[in-house]
């Protein structure tokens, strides 16, 4: 049975992290940019950066439990 009503679609997730310095402002807004222009071309409407902002919860999990 072939499904007839549109479907919405997002990205769920951090996208893979690309070799950029997260000091340097210029370059995490480039990378952005790109995850950006990605997810349009793939039809998604609810786009967003990717997580490429956003610290690792993982590893501020880690440090805390480690005591730093």
């Amino acid at each position: 049975m072939p499904y007839d009503r549109p479907m919405f679609a997002t990205l769920h997730g951090a996208y893979p992290q690309p070799a950029v310095d997260p000091a340097d402002p210029a370059a995490v807004d480039q990378a952005v940019a790109q995850v950006l222009e990605a997810q349009a071309a793939a039809g998604l409407t609810l786009l967003t950066d990717g997580g490429l902002r956003s610290r690792d919860l993982l590893d501020a999990t880690v440090a805390g439990l480690a005591g730093t």
